[in-house]
């Protein structure tokens, strides 16, 4: 991913120590199966919303953000969140942070191909608007994570809002917003693009191939081949292979859902 000099040696510590708890206390738990209710506290929303103005301050480095139609609630997002990173203080207005927990879903229909490559393994981020609502998105494995610039439909988002000072995640999650729900299928079909058009290099594919030789009964086992595998067998409507010529652009709608557990 991006690599850019944000943090002196004292912010990198505190970022730091928050990471290694979410890995430890929610990340390990999770991915190992071994837990689908996973009680936390304050340094949860901490890291989230760390990664948040991480993804913040790198859209604030494209040429055109300045005539973002919710420029000014992201500036104000930003200082409240460097603000909160610095004194641990809540942020007065933006507070919202959301944080579902997607599967692998498994001999269905699903709407993009490698849908479950992109749910569970990929990492993405950006700031997420509609003509009406604003957020920050970022995932990376199967912890995907919205932080509200204007205000959520609270009863749309079951079981995903973190709370500053504490809670329980657990699944079954639900995203009952249908524009989420597009965004999230746009996302994934656009980095299904993009990796048909940049594939790996011919040094990089020998490497994986090695190290498959090497331990094959390993790879059978791990997550990657879950996934792969769940992509193989799952349906994707044929329209779906046709390359749309231009991106798609969410649209307003209120139907579709997305639930914890599978997505």
């Amino acid at each position: 991913g991006p690599k850019e000099y944000l943090l002196c040696g004292n912010c990198e510590r505190r970022f730091s120590s928050r990471e290694s708890y979410f890995k430890q206390e929610i990340f390990d738990p999770y991915i190992d199966g071994k837990a689908t209710s996973i009680s936390y506290d304050s340094r949860l929303f901490y890291f989230v919303i760390s990664v948040a103005w991480r993804t913040l301050i790198q859209a604030f480095g494209h040429k055109d953000i300045d005539r973002h139609r919710f420029i000014r609630p992201l500036r104000q997002a930003e200082t409240e969140w460097r603000q909160y990173l610095l004194t641990e203080a809540s942020p007065p207005t933006h507070n919202e942070a959301h944080l579902f927990l997607a599967d692998v879903i498994s001999g269905g229909i699903q709407p993009v191909r490698r849908m479950n490559l992109y749910f569970a393994r990929a990492v993405d981020g950006t700031i997420a608007s509609s003509e009406n609502g604003c957020s920050v998105y970022w995932k990376f494995a199967r912890f995907i994570s919205f932080c509200s610039i204007t205000p959520f439909d609270q009863s749309l988002w079951i079981g995903t809002r973190i709370s500053p000072s504490g809670g329980t995640l657990a699944v079954p999650q639900e995203i009952q917003d249908g524009v989420i729900g597009e965004f999230l299928i746009d996302r994934a079909r656009m980095a299904t693009q993009a990796s048909s058009t940049d594939p790996l290099t011919e040094k990089q594919k020998q490497f994986h191939i090695q190290r498959i030789k090497q331990n094959p009964s390993g790879f059978v086992g791990n997550d990657l081949f879950k996934v792969i595998k769940a992509d193989m067998i799952n349906r994707v409507p044929v329209t779906d292979w046709v390359e749309p010529k231009q991106p798609r652009v969410p649209h307003h709608r209120t139907c579709g859902s997305a639930s914890g557990g599978s997505v």
